[in-house]
C-alpha cells in the first residue's frame, strides 16, 4: 500500500494519506476516512485533513442493527479494505470486525449478509468422531477447519452458506500445496485456431495473462483484462510462440549462461593440463639434480682409491 505522510497531529499520531485497494483515504490511528475525489493529497494541511477525518466519524450511519444484540452494524474501509463492524468502540474493548468477501461491493451490502459475515467463524457441525468443523474466514480466504486440518474453499463454495457434508468433502480430498498458483478469472472459451483448446484469462504474479496451457502471453499494459476476448487472446498467444521460436525469451539467456559455463570448463581444464607439465618439470629437475649428486659421489670416491694406491706404492 503507498503511503503519503501529511504530518503530525496535536497528540502525535502521523496523518497519512494511503492509497488501497479502493482509492485513497486518510488516516490517523484507527479513524480512516475516504478522500474526496477532487482533493490533491500533496495540497493536503494536517488542519484539512482532521476536518475531514471528524466529518467521517460524526456522520457514520449505521447500516443498521443486529436483530439480537441490537448492536449497530457499520460497513467501513480500512488498510485491508472494506469490512464491516458490529458495535462502537468504547475504552479498551474493541468491536468485532470481519472482512468482506472478495466480490462484495460496501456500496451494496445489505444488513443480512452482514450479519451472516458477523457470524464467522461458524460452526458447522461435528465429524463422526465428534471434532467440530468450522469456517473460517482468513488472510488468503475462507478455509475449512478441523482440528488441526485445514482445508481452502473452492471459487464455487460460500463460506456464508457452505454445510457440513460439503466441507467434509473438502476434507477428505488430498491437501493442496501452500503454494497457491495463478487464478483463473475466466474461461474465454475453446480456440479452433489453435487446435481446439481452451483459452483462459489469468490474474498471475506479474499481472493477467491468457494461455493456452503451453504458452502465457501477457496482456498488454493499456489493455484492460475485462475487455479481452477470444480473438484478442488468440493473437497474443501466437505473437508469443513466434517469438519463442525465433530464439526470443527466455531460451535465449539459457544458451548464453551455458556456453559461458563450458568457457570455464575449458579454462580449467587448461590449468590442470598446466599444474600437470608442471609438476612434471619439477620432478624432472629433482631427478637431473639427484643424478649429478650421485656422479660427484662416485668421483670422488674413486679419486680416495687412487690416493690410497698411491701411498702404498710408495712405502
Amino acid at each position: 500500500v503507498c503511503t503519503i505522510p501529511i504530518g503530525t497531529a496535536p497528540d502525535g499520531e502521523p496523518v497519512v494519506v494511503r492509497v488501497g485497494r479502493y482509492g485513497p483515504y486518510l488516516q490517523h490511528g484507527d479513524d480512516t476516512a475516504s478522500l474526496p475525489p477532487d482533493t490533491v493529497p500533496d495540497e493536503l494541511t494536517v488542519e484539512r485533513a482532521l476536518e475531514l477525518l471528524e466529518v467521517q466519524r460524526k456522520g457514520e450511519q449505521p447500516l443498521g442493527h443486529h436483530p439480537e444484540t441490537g448492536e449497530p452494524i457499520y460497513v467501513k474501509s480500512g488498510r485491508y479494505g472494506p469490512y464491516v463492524q458490529l458495535g462502537d468502540a468504547s475504552g479498551d474493548k474493541k468491536p468485532k470486525i470481519v472482512s468482506l468477501l472478495r466480490g462484495m461491493d460496501p456500496k451494496t451490502i445489505t444488513l443480512e449478509t452482514a450479519c451472516k459475515l458477523l457470524e464467522l467463524p461458524r460452526t458447522l457441525g461435528h465429524d463422526e468422531q465428534g471434532n467440530p468443523v468450522v469456517v473460517h474466514l482468513g488472510r488468503y480466504g475462507p478455509y475449512i477447519k478441523r482440528g488441526e486440518d485445514t482445508r481452502s474453499l473452492t471459487p464455487d463454495d460460500d463460506p456464508l452458506t457452505i454445510g457440513l457434508e460439503r466441507a467434509l468433502e473438502l476434507l477428505a480430498q488430498p491437501k493442496r500445496s501452500s503454494r497457491r498458483g495463478p487464478e483463473p478469472i475466466r474461461s474465454l472459451g475453446v480456440s479452433e485456431r489453435l487446435g481446439g483448446t481452451t483459452i483462459q484469462l489469468m490474474n498471475g504474479r506479474y499481472g493477467p495473462y491468457v494461455t493456452d496451457g503451453e504458452v502465457n502471453a501477457s496482456l498488454p499494459r493499456d489493455r484492460n483484462p475485462e475487455e479481452i476476448g477470444l480473438a484478442d487472446a488468440e493473437e497474443l498467444i501466437e505473437a508469443r510462440r513466434a517469438r519463442l521460436a525465433s530464439g526470443g525469451g527466455r531460451g535465449r539467456k539459457t544458451a548464453a549462461r551455458k556456453k559461458k559455463s563450458s568457457k570455464k570448463k575449458t579454462a580449467s581444464k587448461k590449468s590442470t593440463k598446466k599444474k600437470a607439465n608442471t609438476k612434471k618439470k619439477t620432478s624432472t629437475k629433482k631427478k637431473a639434480a639427484t643424478k649429478k649428486t650421485a656422479r660427484k659421489k662416485t668421483a670422488a670416491a674413486r679419486s680416495t682409491k687412487s690416493k690410497s694406491t698411491t701411498k702404498t706404492t710408495g712405502k
